[in-house]
Formats: C-alpha cells, sequence, structure tokens
C-alpha cells in the first residue's frame, strides 16, 4: 500500500488510497481528522483527540494538556 505525508506549519496528513489522518501541529500532533475516501468522505472525528500529560514534580502531579506546549513534530 502506497502511502503519502504531506506537511505545512499547521498540520501533516498521512494518505492512502482508502483513508487520511491530519495531525494537528499546534496541539502537538494529536489526530485531528480521519477520513476513508470511499465512506461519507467526511471527518470520523466529533473533535481532536486531546492528550493530558500527568508529570510527577517534586511531590506534586502537574497536569498539562496539548494544547499548551507545541514540541516540534
Amino acid at each position: 500500500m502506497k502511502m503519502d505525508v504531506i506537511k505545512n506549519h499547521l498540520e501533516f496528513i498521512i494518505s492512502s488510497e482508502y483513508w487520511k489522518v491530519k495531525h494537528s501541529r499546534k496541539n502537538g500532533g494529536t489526530v485531528s481528522s480521519i477520513v476513508l475516501r470511499y465512506g461519507s468522505d467526511k471527518n470520523l472525528l466529533v473533535e481532536p483527540f486531546t492528550l493530558l500529560l500527568i508529570v510527577k514534580e517534586g511531590n506534586k502531579y502537574n497536569r498539562y494538556r496539548a494544547l499548551k506546549f507545541s514540541p516540534p513534530i
């Protein structure tokens, strides 16, 4: 199966003849869209995935959402 990757400053897209998955760069690379080309050809997600990290820092557990950071992809 041949797959294509398209990158720009907002997102990167991985696609095949049958499906297309978009990842949001501003949301830390989380999946923002899944489309089946021979189905409805519309986004299957109601809203983009979110990422919640819980990091132990000293004696505290801090929570970070993907919207608050933008690691390079």
